[in-house]
């Protein structure tokens, strides 16, 4: 028993200690450019489409309310075969920017993204997700890290989810995004990226050409952010990949709704690990699993040796205190320091959680969007 008790208090020291280095960077983040520059670019915003008609109005109206001028900015919706009234709510919103409207003549959403591309006009590219709502200096913000003598080549911003329920399946996604924001802009900042979101990007078309696109992981329907960053990365540097640390940044969204949506979207995410060979992106996915199924098999076994109990109760305290210094700077950031509760039921709950999509991550297939994806 010594000797699980070692692997177990091992497991955890790396586990406190990286909890330590992530909030270290989220706190050491530089503060957000100032929003005026005699040089704005021109930006090329791409949103892919598929069956977002109850959103993508609301989606158009931030974009109308944005106060970068309209005239340096123009906005690509690309169709990846919609089956609702998506087209018929575009065309239906007064707009006083420029919009292309583009049909996906491949599948899926790296296609639509390489087509956009191929259409921009702007020297940045900046993507979203048809179901998300921008402010008003959203696309302000983005442009500050692209000012003269900038050399940011990709930059990630933060997300924001939003739940009409206060069930817990609303307020755990909101928080554990908040908690994947944090090790997004922490570990971009310490110089090891390993997420991004491609709600809220931008990078250099130039940058995209130069790496060729989605060149070799087009067919791996999701990653169309991460795989992205990671071709960048490998061709320059990791000092020329950014968060985007300022509130105007912020892109929201919805949670998902329904149990079974909830399940695909989380099987979607965690497959992409399997994808990205020895890095970053996949060692710490693998890390957690194995953390929690340590601690899992610890707690099962003290069931029947309560010596254990003390090594497990003193292992959990420290998580606990690790997690809320993590997350209370970046709970804050986001206006959500109420959900800091949550801290103890995810004691419980997220080993499960890891082991359960841990699992599901090595499903051949997926259903996402009406549409089945492998």
């Amino acid at each position: 028993m010594e000797i699980w008790i070692i692997i177990l208090f091992g497991y955890s020291v790396f586990y406190y200690l990286l909890l330590l280095i992530m909030t270290l960077g989220w706190i050491m983040q530089s503060k957000p450019q100032s929003k005026i520059g005699q040089m704005l670019p021109k930006i090329s915003v791409l949103i892919p489409v598929r069956n977002e008609a109850k959103s993508i109005r609301s989606l158009l109206e931030d974009l109308n309310n944005q106060r970068y001028p309209h005239k340096l900015f123009e906005v690509i919706i690309i169709d990846d075969h919609s089956i609702d009234t998506t087209l018929e709510v575009i065309d239906s919103v007064d707009l006083t920017f420029e919009l292309k409207v583009l049909s996906n003549v491949k599948e899926g959403k790296k296609a639509a993204i390489e087509l956009g591309n191929g259409q921009a006009n702007g020297k940045l590219i900046v993507q979203t997700d048809g179901d998300c709502r921008v402010g008003e200096n959203w696309l302000s913000s983005i442009a500050s890290h692209y000012g003269a003598g900038s050399d940011v080549l990709f930059l990630t911003g933060p997300i924001g989810l939003e739940s009409s329920s206060s069930l817990l399946l609303g307020v755990f996604q909101q928080y554990e995004m908040c908690a994947l924001m944090g090790i997004t802009g922490g570990s971009i900042r310490l110089g090891f990226p390993t997420m991004a979101n491609g709600a809220n990007m931008a990078y250099r078309k130039k940058t995209f050409e130069l790496v060729n696109g989605y060149e070799g992981n087009s067919s791996v329907a999701s990653g169309d952010d991460e795989f992205l960053m990671h071709k960048i990365r490998d061709k320059h540097t990791s000092k020329q990949i950014a968060f985007n640390n300022d509130q105007d940044a912020i892109v929201k969204t919805q949670t998902v709704n329904g149990f079974w949506d909830f399940v695909e979207q989380r099987t979607r995410w965690a497959g992409k690990w399997k994808k990205h060979g020895i890095s970053a992106s996949s060692i710490f996915p693998m890390y957690l699993f194995s953390f929690y199924l340590m601690l899992i098999l610890t707690s099962i076994v003290a069931l029947f040796n309560p010596a254990l109990w003390p090594a497990v109760t003193l292992v959990v305290a420290i998580k606990v205190i690790a997690e809320i210094l993590f997350m209370v700077p970046i709970l804050n950031f986001f206006n959500k320091t109420k959900l800091i509760w949550l801290v103890l039921p995810i004691q419980i709950i997220y080993p499960f959680y890891v082991m359960f999509f841990g699992m599901l991550s090595f499903r051949k297939s997926y259903k996402w969007k009406e549409r089945k994806l492998s």
